[in-house]
């Protein structure tokens, strides 16, 4: 507890860990700051989809085509069989 409050944790399987990476990888080559995007998965049958979300800017605004002024959204989809990206695909 902190101040009386209970502290809250996320817990990250190690699993799933290693898909994230697997996709930072590539990711990485784009040259984006990975501070300025938020990591959402989904895992199905035989693969799982990584997406790297950049930041909403509120003065901004909405922008069409997954794009903020932090960078694009971009899905990776690695098989669980290979460990492979069998897919990439930016927002549009």
């Amino acid at each position: 507890m902190k101040n009386g409050q209970e502290i809250k944790t996320k817990r990250l399987e190690g699993d799933v860990f290693k898909y994230i990476m697997i996709a930072y990888q590539d990711f990485s080559e784009s040259n984006q700051n990975i501070e300025k995007y938020s990591i959402r998965y989904l895992k199905k049958d035989d693969e799982i989809e990584i997406a790297f979300i950049p930041h909403f800017n509120k003065q901004q605004g909405l922008v069409l085509g997954g794009r903020t002024d932090e960078g694009r959204v971009v899905h990776y989809h690695i098989s669980l069989l290979t460990n492979q990206i069998i897919k990439k695909n930016f927002a549009r």
